[in-house]
């Protein structure tokens, strides 16, 4: 089964280096920037691995994210944040 990762940033420059390293064997990876992350509803696709992006205060978790954590399915996250996450 081919793992589904999902990275939401606004940064998706700055990390393109370490994007471009990975083989993609045995996964997928799907990139969108936050807003594109907002304005999406609940989304179909289930995820395996969450890799958001919250080095800017202001930025949140999309809303759709949390709906789908309420279902029985298990996956993780990694956050990105120059600062304690609170």
């Amino acid at each position: 089964m081919q793992t589904k990762i999902l990275f939401i940033s606004d940064h998706l420059s700055d990390f393109s280096e370490f994007l471009k390293q990975e083989p993609g064997f045995g996964h997928s990876l799907e990139m969108m920037s936050h807003p594109e992350a907002n304005r999406r509803h609940v989304y179909q696709n289930y995820y395996d691995l969450f890799i958001v992006d919250l080095k800017d205060p202001w930025l949140a978790i999309p809303p759709w994210v949390y709906e789908q954590a309420q279902h029985h399915y298990f996956f993780q996250f990694i956050f990105i944040s120059d600062q304690p996450i609170s």
